[in-house]
């Protein structure tokens, strides 16, 4: 992934990639670094012989001596990969960020702009209408969280630059600050829902609130019918189960809860 570049890659898959790098790189090294010991002392050991088993066995271990020294280059050369782009990824992850947030405004535009319109909403049914509001506050919290995250890396970096008066970089976390500002001011013009989605959401909360009341009053109620069949069933004595039969009370008792 890396080595295919990170433009447009999400700042949290930029990490996992130079995290799952490295850990490669350590499984790797570590391989290399346990297998090189052993081919070292099975190639002393066939030195002394001189019989033809003994030649094919020094042939096999030079051929697996220069594999050895082959993967330690290789990997000397993914290690300053890595580093490389792990110095990269830090130097971008001011930009990345904030064209993450941007990318996310970009969405809740779009969202709002869907909803936003009394004409538009007239030709949604209600469920539409009602998921469109639920993914546009979802996208709102979603770019909360980006944009603190954002904020935190560029003053940061603000901060660093100062320090070292480095008048390029503090002029380009500048740029950046004012695109997350551009965001920031865009995004509120849907932070408040049109009062139409706003009532749609809430009846959906009352309907479902009495689905879920329903639901439980035809549980209860299957429940005591069931009791009432059984009371019925050991009144006439024809009952056979080894099980105590409910009483007359705890059967009133489970009707009275499926009807109040």
């Amino acid at each position: 992934i890396l080595s295919a570049g990170m433009d447009g890659m999400p700042p949290a898959e930029v990490r996992k990639a130079v995290e799952a790098s490295d850990e490669a790189l350590k499984v790797a090294t570590h391989t290399v670094a346990a297998a090189r010991p052993v081919v070292s002392k099975r190639w002393a050991e066939v030195q002394r012989f001189r019989d033809e088993a003994s030649k094919k066995t020094q042939d096999r271990l030079k051929t697996a001596h220069g594999e050895l020294e082959n993967l330690t280059k290789r990997l000397t050369e993914l290690r300053n990969t890595t580093k490389s782009k792990r110095e990269e990824a830090a130097k971008a992850e001011p930009t990345i960020r904030v064209t993450a947030v941007e990318s996310l405004s970009d969405k809740i535009r779009e969202q709002g702009d869907l909803i936003n319109e009394e004409a538009k909403l007239s030709a949604m049914s209600s469920a539409d209408i009602r998921q469109a509001g639920v993914t546009l506050r979802g996208l709102q919290a979603e770019l909360f969280t980006e944009m603190q995250g954002a904020q935190k890396v560029l003053v940061s970096r603000q901060i660093d630059a100062k320090r070292r008066n480095a008048a390029q970089e503090i002029a380009a976390m500048g740029e950046l600050q004012e695109r997350l500002r551009r965001v920031q001011i865009e995004a509120n013009k849907y932070k408040i829902l049109p009062p139409a989605v706003e009532k749609h959401i809430a009846s959906q909360k009352h309907v479902d609130e009495a689905t879920a009341k329903v639901t439980a009053a035809e549980e209860t109620l299957e429940k005591a019918v069931g009791m009432i069949g059984a009371l019925t069933q050991a009144t006439e004595g024809s009952s056979s189960s080894a099980e105590p039969a409910p009483t007359h009370e705890s059967a009133e008792a489970a009707v009275n809860a499926a009807t109040s």
